[in-house]
Parts: C-alpha cells; structure tokens; sequence
C-alpha cells in the first residue's frame, strides 16, 4: 500500500467495499483506516470506517465515527439511519428514536427505519406507539413478518386479543424449539 495514486485509492476503496458487502470487517477497516490517512474528512470513508466498526460488534467505536460522518455530511441518511440501529443494540432506545426521527426527514418511507423506530418504541413499552409505527413499516411491506409478529405482540400487550390472533396468523411465523425462537419468512 505503498502508491498513493487515485487510480490505486480507487480499487483500494472498491475492495474495501467488496470486503465489507461479504462481512469481512477486520479487511474493510484496515483499507479504511488507511485510506482515511489520505482524506481524513471523506464522508464515505468514515461511513466505511463505522460501518467496519459494527461488523465487529465495537458498537460504541461504531458510533463515534457514524457521527464523525455525520459531521462531515449532515444529511448522510445512511450514517444517521445506522447510528439509531447501533444505539438500539446497546438498547439506547431513545437516542436511536432520535436518529430515525432525523432519518425520516431524509427518506420518510424508509421501510427499515419505520420498523426500527417502531422496535424502539416497543422495547421503550410505548406500545401504542409502536403499533403507529410498525403500521406506517406494513403500509410500504404489508407482508412483511417480523413487522406482523412484533404488531401482534405490541396488540398483546395492551390488551387486544382479537386483533392479536389476526396478525400472528398473517405472520406466518412458525417456533422453533431448538433456538426457542419465532421464523418468519422475511424479516
């Protein structure tokens, strides 16, 4: 990694990608640590950088170079999209709901953000909330399964039994005694 030419930092960064595309984050993070000593500021580079960062599962790393990102592109809806799942996952549920609040500014049908902020909203036990927000996710994907299931369990907990049955039988989610899990066809 010697040549600093823009035709080498070009196949270095599309490898870095391909790296990241099959989940080899140890590979991705080397190129975009180094590519990053050339363009420090780059936005898809630091985006690279946390993105590599979560793979890994340093989540708190990850967030600090997603805001980086952010700082250095403000509207960067991936970067802010994938700072609120990283929160959830440390189950910073409200910072996160902040995050798909701005993410929604940006693309307001984002079907993922839609159902991650009602997911947030349903670990917070704000369950009338998150039924709001997991019906916006099946308005855009009305066959989607997890979002089914996870209505059907928000419908459980305030108490709406009729409508708990409907949505479980729409999930199609079938348990599986092995993992002690529900699978359903598209989560």
């Amino acid at each position: 990694m010697e040549s600093t030419d823009s035709e080498k930092l070009i196949q270095l960064y599309e490898k870095a990608n391909g790296h990241l595309a099959n989940e080899q984050y140890n590979e991705s993070l080397e190129i975009f640590e180094y590519l990053l000593k050339f363009a420090p500021d780059a936005a898809f580079l630091l985006y690279g950088k946390a993105s590599s960062l979560g793979g890994l599962g340093k989540f708190k790393d990850s967030i600090l170079w997603f805001d980086k990102t952010i700082q250095a592109e403000p509207d960067n809806f991936n970067a802010i999209w994938n700072k609120g799942w990283t929160l959830a996952n440390l189950k910073r549920y409200e910072e996160a709901i902040v995050c798909y609040y701005n993410a929604l500014k940006i693309k307001p049908n984002y079907f993922h953000t839609l159902r991650d902020k009602g997911c947030a909203l349903y670990n917070l036990g704000k369950f009338k909330d998150s039924i709001l927000w997991f019906d916006k996710a099946l308005g855009i994907n009305p066959e989607n399964s997890f979002v089914l299931f996870s209505k059907s369990n928000a419908l459980s907990n305030i108490g709406k039994t009729d409508e708990v049955k409907q949505y479980f039988k729409k999930a199609n989610v079938k348990f599986d005694p092995k993992t002690s899990t529900f699978i359903g066809e598209n989560p």
